[in-house]
């Protein structure tokens, strides 16, 4: 019992096991620690990240660090105010702020700029700045390529559900920030398609504090298309005044995906009546033998559904719509011309016939061989073994 007395103390612990670090994770652990120890005495202190911003803000709300938020052409950039700008924090709020970097460096793209007050009687400044593309080999950074996790069942739920409906748009998970005055904001998930974006905030259960806080957010997102997904057995009436402005949508138990889907879907239909409005009156053109629609509605900046209906309705002088590509007439006549000259010394095969036609500035060959009156004669699955037929006439 004597000798275990004094066992607390640092000088009577006894190493029990060790395990060994290598030179490489003890050097970039090294260099971490002197990037943090440099943020000691910074004056303030911005930076940005690809991801990882949920993690990075509930480590800034718990830290009590001050900080702003821009949006930027190039994204998001957070400004935490440093030790050395504020009265008397010192060197407390210095090493609270430094505990934040493994956060933001652990996403894959990332860039942090600070200004570094050299010596505390010296008033020069030092620009400290980092980025992932020239500095995370060199420091220890988290690891982010777990599973992604929810913070209810029904967040997981609605996202199984909605994955699984293939709808062409693209779910993310905490998409990242918004906004909200100096604030910010981090919706649940982000709906994307051909441009368009719209958030979804999950509002399950609430105490008064949590709502007033949610309902004081939700009205400081402007120009942000926001669907509000509020559970029936918590919703108050303060919600209905939302949805002036955003899409309060109530469930109990699961959230429904058809009013999200018919919201969707008028989002996108809208947008392509705008773009479609938006060619009327515009003169097109191609350029070169052949060209995808998705290629001439990317160049003017619309979609390419828009672009197909206008084309349908437009075609273009000298050019033929065959399916998603625009072919030259004379182009097309060349190629059939070559394929009958061919077939007739000898029986094309699929990969001849292929060849020939992306000689010529063909697009899309299986195309292109179908509004000629080919068909193809399988053998396998080697295109070489493939031979081409012509299709009975009225076929």
């Amino acid at each position: 019992m004597e000798a275990a007395l004094y066992a607390d103390l640092d000088e009577e612990l006894v190493l029990a096991a060790f395990t060994p670090i290598d030179a490489d994770t003890l050097l970039r652990q090294y260099n971490l620690s002197l990037t943090q120890t440099l943020l000691f005495r910074c004056t303030a202190m911005e930076f940005t990240a690809s991801e990882n911003w949920q993690q990075i803000f509930r480590g800034i709300r718990w830290l009590g660090l001050i900080y702003t938020i821009q949006r930027r052409p190039e994204g998001y950039w957070v400004t935490v105010d440093g030790p050395l700008s504020l009265f008397k924090l010192g060197h407390r709020y210095g090493s609270r702020l430094a505990q934040l970097v493994p956060a933001i460096i652990a996403a894959r793209s990332w860039s942090i700029r600070a200004d570094v007050l050299r010596r505390p009687t010296d008033r020069q400044l030092l620009h400290l700045t980092l980025d992932s593309r020239t500095h995370a080999p060199l420091l220890k950074t988290g690891d982010l390529s777990k599973a992604a996790t929810y913070d209810s069942r029904v967040e997981a739920d609605f996202a199984q559900r909605f994955t699984a409906l293939r709808s062409g748009w693209r779910l993310t998970r905490e998409p990242g920030p918004l906004a909200v005055g100096r604030q910010v904001m981090l919706p649940d998930f982000l709906f994307e398609k051909e441009g368009l974006r719209v958030y979804l905030e999950i509002a399950g259960f609430w105490t008064p504090t949590y709502l007033q806080h949610k309902l004081t957010q939700l009205a400081g997102v402007e120009n942000v298309d926001m669907i509000v997904a509020a559970d029936r057995a918590n919703a108050c009436q303060q919600l209905d005044r939302l949805g002036r402005r955003l899409k309060v949508l109530y469930y109990r138990g699961k959230i429904p995906l058809r009013p999200i889907l018919n919201h969707l879907t008028a989002k996108a239909t809208a947008l392509r009546e705008t773009h479609r409005l938006r060619l009327r009156d515009r003169e097109l053109a191609v350029e070169g033998p052949a060209m995808t629609t998705a290629a001439l509605a990317e160049q003017l900046g619309v979609l390419e559904e828009a672009m197909q209906d206008v084309l349908q309705d437009r075609p273009i002088p000298g050019y033929r719509l065959l399916g998603d590509v625009l072919i030259r007439e004379t182009t097309l006549q060349q190629i059939e011309n070559q394929l009958t000259q061919s077939d007739e010394a000898t029986s094309l095969t699929l990969a001849a016939a292929t060849q020939l036609i992306e000689a010529l500035g063909g697009l899309r060959p299986t195309r292109i061989l179908d509004a000629l009156g080919y068909s193809v004669e399988w053998h396998g699955i080697d295109p070489s073994k493939a031979r081409l037929r012509r299709k009975p006439r009225g076929v």
